[in-house]
């Protein structure tokens, strides 16, 4: 069972108080959630709480950069470095036309911050428009390899970089790949000291998590035992926002971390906009479907354990298809596949998720 617990705040004040400029911090909530990843199993997670906003505040101007890049100028004085934020950090917008997205950090100077737009038109960020600074997760931070059997990482290190030894992998997708069905465009494993990328052994420790992203556990048939994994950190608040891949002559799967702390009915989703509509109950009239997978249940390469789809404004599950679903439930911490139908334009589509709490 996964279970949101919040935490003291004297615990948030722990955590936010080692973050340049504080004063400049929102003090969101902090919170944990407990997942259970199985022995022997694949587990599909979606971390569900980021880490604490390092800097808070608003534009003061914005404009494009050189290629990829847009800057964003900063209100007040912020004491910042140059490049203390570039590449391991994001910023994620909270008003104004791209809220809800986020954007990785590849520079900064005292006053302003240069991210990669990814393929986004940044162009409709204003003057006065909110914003966050935070670190990405990465497999270093979100499980230290020195605490290995420990509640900060219950995961089981391999005792050396030989494949015989290999215990706990991570195997992490690519948002960007084609069509459906990818497989893992790479395996990660830690030892006592760090995390290697399988194959050539490099050092990984930043290897970044993407809030957005999801990623498989895989604890092999050495690694027998459940275990329970808290995750700590911070509550996103406001609006969520996720561009969903289409392709123009072909179904694209889009797999998805919900970056929420609680259970969320099919219903509190938000997807409507972002999901197109089967015409009817039957398996040809079928369009976007939604893909969620139980972590309760063992196994390796696990397939779905319920698919949905809208039709007549309602959610149906496949198997069950005269029932409305809407009630049915995604856990805080699972991770779901959003398959999107064939597109013209082969467009991506924004999915703008809000809070339930």
């Amino acid at each position: 069972m996964n279970k949101f617990l919040p935490l003291p705040i004297f615990l948030a004040a722990l955590v936010a108080a080692p973050f340049v400029q504080a004063q400049s911090v929102a003090t969101d909530p902090v919170g944990a959630v407990s997942i259970t990843i199985k022995g022997n199993s694949d587990t599909i997670v979606a971390v569900p709480l980021t880490t604490m906003p390092n800097y808070s505040g608003t534009v003061a101007s914005a404009a494009a950069g050189s290629g990829t890049a847009f800057n964003l100028n900063v209100s007040g004085t912020t004491g910042w470095t140059t490049n203390q934020f570039a590449n391991l950090y994001y910023v994620r917008m909270t008003s104004g036309a791209k809220n809800g997205m986020y954007y990785t950090i590849t520079a900064n100077t005292a006053g302003q911050v240069t991210v990669d737009t990814a393929g986004d038109d940044l162009s409709g960020i204003a003057a006065s428009d909110s914003f966050k600074i935070l670190k990405y997760w990465t497999l270093g931070t979100l499980f230290p390899p020195a605490s290995a059997g420990t509640p900060a990482n219950p995961l089981t290190a391999s005792a050396s970089t030989s494949p015989l030894a290999r215990r706990t992998q991570i195997l992490i997708s690519d948002p960007n790949a084609v069509g459906i069905n990818a497989s893992a465009a790479a395996s990660y494993y830690f030892t006592s000291s760090n995390w290697y990328v399988a194959g050539t052994n490099q050092v990984s420790n930043d290897v970044i998590l993407y809030p957005d992203n999801p990623f498989t556990i895989r604890q092999p048939s050495t690694v027998t035992s459940d275990v329970s994994w808290s995750s700590v950190g911070s509550v996103v608040l406001g609006s969520l926002s996720m561009p969903l891949l289409t392709q123009p002559a072909k179904s694209q799967d889009n797999a998805i971390a919900l970056l929420r702390p609680v259970d969320m009915k099919l219903s509190e989703l938000g997807l409507e906009s972002a999901f197109t509509q089967s015409a009817s109950t039957s398996p040809l009239a079928r369009r976007d479907q939604l893909f969620v997978f139980d972590n309760s249940v063992a196994g390796i390469n696990k397939s779905a354990a319920k698919v949905y789809y809208r039709t007549g404004g309602t959610w149906r599950r496949v198997g069950a298809d005269s029932i409305a679903a809407d009630a049915d439930v995604i856990r805080a911490g699972d991770a779901f596949t959003i398959r999107k139908y064939q597109s013209g334009t082969g467009a991506s589509i924004v999915w703008s998720n809000l809070a339930n709490y």
